[in-house]
């Protein structure tokens, strides 16, 4: 979930659109000539990644969304954020079962899946109550994808709500939209040395994109970021590690990202000028070779010489 028109952005321009495009056209092919059926795994698994525009999120983070499940195959799993359900037919797809956090029921279609247990209204009263049920039953939470509350506060809340569960023993989560700069100024914000558990920490594991859309020019958006919690192990690779290795892709982006927003301004409003100037002669060159303009020449020749 976030804040820019999907549709639009999978339809025009988004950084992997060309290349979807391309996809697409091969996945809908038949085989060679002569071949009896398409080749219908291949367009199955491309359909899947590329086509389905009820996923809000990048095809790069839907494919690693998919392998990750697929090597996991989580016994439970939780979901903040469901929207249109993208996520959520993946993660039940490859979960016993699912715990699902969103603001507003789901589809009716949604609504239908057999190990998806639905929890409507706000996350930061819901979740610590199912954490803290889990907790006392003794399971373990395997997977979690964090896509709600895009606040700075909202998403701090529900990771660390997570971080502070003994449900979340052995965990991998996955945190969407870690490019944007209310969600990564949430994150940053936690302290992640408070949980010794935690064993990795990257929050730019899939970078996002910067978008050149007029409605959402220079905003930042989409990105994966990823948290691997294990209890029974001790620290593998902590936050100040992974910083020594990898500068943040958003503090690279902080200056320069900046400029390129200035740039493109000047650009379209040097643009907007040339148009501008271009009506303007159009409108002259209609005038001088109107009829009007030469039957009144004589008296602008007339005015102009006695200086009137």
């Amino acid at each position: 979930m976030h804040g820019h028109d999907n549709a639009a952005w999978l339809g025009r321009g988004g950084p992997d659109q060309a290349q979807s495009a391309s996809f697409r056209r091969r996945a809908t092919a038949n085989g060679p000539p002569g071949s009896p059926e398409p080749r219908s795994s291949f367009s199955l698994v491309l359909a899947d990644i590329f086509d389905d525009n009820r996923w809000l999120m990048r095809p790069s983070e839907r494919a690693a969304i998919k392998g990750i499940l697929a090597e996991l195959v989580p016994e439970l799993a939780i979901e903040i954020g469901t929207a249109a359900g993208g996520s959520l037919r993946r993660i039940a797809a490859q979960s016993q079962h699912v715990h699902a956090f969103d603001m507003v029921a789901p589809a009716p279609e949604l609504a239908l899946l057999p190990n998806v247990t639905f929890h409507i209204g706000d996350s930061h009263e819901l979740l610590p109550r199912v954490l803290g049920e889990l907790s006392k039953q003794g399971v373990n939470v395997d997977f979690v994808l964090v896509d709600g509350d895009h606040s700075a506060k909202g998403v701090r809340r529900d990771t660390e709500d997570l971080l502070s569960s003994p449900a979340v023993a052995r965990t991998l989560i996955l945190l969407h939209d870690t490019a944007n700069p209310d969600v990564r100024a949430g994150l940053n914000a936690i302290n992640c040395a408070e949980w010794p558990k935690l064993t990795w920490v990257d929050l730019d594991w899939l970078p996002g994109y910067v978008s050149r859309e007029d409605s959402t020019l220079g905003q930042a958006w989409a990105g994966l970021g990823l948290m691997v919690a294990d209890a029974k192990a001790g620290p593998l690779a902590g936050p100040a590690q992974i910083a020594a290795y990898a500068y943040p892709i958003t503090e690279l982006l902080g200056g320069s990202l900046a400029a390129r927003r200035e740039r493109d301004h000047d650009r379209r409003e040097l643009q907007m000028l040339r148009t501008r100037v271009e009506e303007l002669e159009q409108l002259q060159a209609r005038m001088v070779s109107s009829k009007s303009w030469r039957l009144t020449g004589p008296l602008r020749a007339l005015k102009g010489a006695s200086g009137k």
